[in-house]
């Protein structure tokens, strides 16, 4: 698909089709590409767009509970994955960007507002089952200062952060929340 503007995260509706919004701090729209319908642009081949009103913020995630959530700088933001209405907001403030699934719990776990060129960077976690948010790790201005996308290993035993400042690092959490790793990068991670 193809839209005017920035795009961010990207989520899937349950019939395949991609949600991708256009990663404001909150109140971002989603854009919802058909999977099962294409058209010619250009002579190249793209799923139409539908753009619908939602409170998404950059980083979008999937959960097994059938909803999506996106870090927004109200909290994590629930969605309805078929409409992409939003539901609710709740947990702490976020910075906007990374958000992944706890594979081992469920539990929703982000990018905290503070990190995003501040003197620290809590990594928030909030879980859907109980309404519970929770610090899954609070990292020094030497460890990481803007944390942008985030992913779990397969496993669930590390977190996987792409830091932007104070360096361009792959950094490596462990489930206790504690740097295992920086992984230099030649650019900027994302």
């Amino acid at each position: 698909g193809t839209a005017s503007g920035f795009l961010g995260g990207i989520a899937f509706a349950p019939n395949g089709d991609v949600w991708a919004d256009d990663c404001l701090f909150g109140g971002s729209p989603l854009h919802r590409f058909a999977r099962a319908t294409s058209t010619l642009v250009h002579n190249t081949t793209v799923h139409p767009e539908t753009v619908v009103p939602s409170n998404a913020g950059c980083g979008l995630v999937n959960h097994p509970d059938g909803h999506l959530y996106s870090n927004t700088s109200s909290g994590v933001a629930r969605l309805d994955a078929a409409t992409g209405a939003s539901i609710d907001t709740a947990g702490p403030p976020g910075n906007a960007l990374g958000i992944a699934v706890d594979p081992q719990t469920s539990a929703v776990v982000y990018v905290g507002a503070d990190c995003r060129l501040g003197s620290t960077c809590t990594i928030e976690r909030y879980d859907p089952k109980t309404g519970q948010a929770s610090t899954f790790a609070q990292l020094s201005a030497a460890q990481a200062v803007f944390v942008d996308g985030l992913t779990f290993d397969p496993s669930g035993q590390f977190l996987n952060m792409s830091t932007r400042a104070p360096s361009f690092d792959l950094t490596v959490l462990n489930r206790g929340g504690t740097v295992v790793q920086h992984v230099p990068m030649d650019h900027e991670p994302d």
